[in-house]
């Protein structure tokens, strides 16, 4: 998380924001790194998911752009304010994520395409390229570990009904846009609704961040990372086909 406040501090956005830093059962280096920053710093007792504090986040906000980062990005000069501008330039797209490396300039995320039921990444962990820096409205879905929405989107998708009566048949909250879920699945889950809302996910290659992937998951353990992600899946199956929406 310090790499985190030192790029923004570094690359902070030029347009107007306000941020939100939410720890899930945090440790007290967690604690004090979250009160030393410039963002409002909140946090659960005990570890609620990824989702639940994302939406709980979302919801003290009001600017019209939401940023969403896991707490292992690093940003790059202009990295915010490209996207903010690029989000806001086209009234289809929904939301935008941008691409992703690694520590080592492996990418991460160099777009996600394909279909509903067979999404594709392209170039995972390949050498970063020029190939990446296109930009693209036909994405299935974009990386949650670094994600924009526009607010009225967001707003859309959470008072969606239908959305609403799947969380109640499958006893999920239902505190915003990313769907429940013990881990992953989550920000798929949004873009497949937002998509299904007629809005477009894209992603954006001109801007780049790092992301030092599945940093978090190899801390907590990945035989207990593995068991949540299956539940997930099931979760996320469950909602997609009573929303009628195709899933994988």
């Amino acid at each position: 998380m310090k790499s985190f406040f030192r790029s923004f501090t570094k690359y902070p956005p030029t347009c107007s924001w306000s941020g939100f830093v939410v720890n899930n059962d945090p440790e007290q280096e967690d604690l004090e790194v979250g009160d030393q920053s410039s963002f409002h710093h909140c946090y659960f007792s005990k570890n609620v998911g990824y989702a639940k504090a994302v939406n709980h986040a979302v919801s003290l906000g009001s600017s019209d752009v939401v940023g969403i980062f896991n707490a292992d990005i690093e940003f790059t000069e202009r990295s915010i304010d490209q996207c903010v501008q690029a989000l806001q330039s086209n009234d289809e797209w929904g939301c935008l994520g941008p691409r992703q490396v690694d520590s080592r300039g492996k990418m991460t995320a160099g777009g996600i395409f394909g279909s509903n039921s067979r999404p594709q990444h392209r170039g995972w962990k390949a050498r970063d390229s020029n190939t990446f820096e296109d930009i693209r409205d036909d994405s299935v879905t974009v990386a949650g570990s670094a994600l924009f929405i526009k607010r009225a989107v967001w707003q859309e998708l959470w008072e969606c009904s239908t959305y609403r009566r799947a969380c109640q048949e499958f006893g999920l909250g239902c505190s915003g846009v990313l769907l429940e879920t013990p881990l992953f699945y989550e920000d798929t889950f949004a873009c497949f609704h937002l998509r299904n809302h007629g809005y477009l996910a894209v992603y954006f290659g001109p801007s780049i961040m790092v992301h030092k992937y599945h940093k978090s998951v190899r801390k907590n353990g990945l035989s207990v990372a593995q068991e949540k992600m299956k539940e997930s899946r099931t979760i996320f199956r469950n909602v997609c086909g009573s929303m009628g929406i195709q899933s994988h």
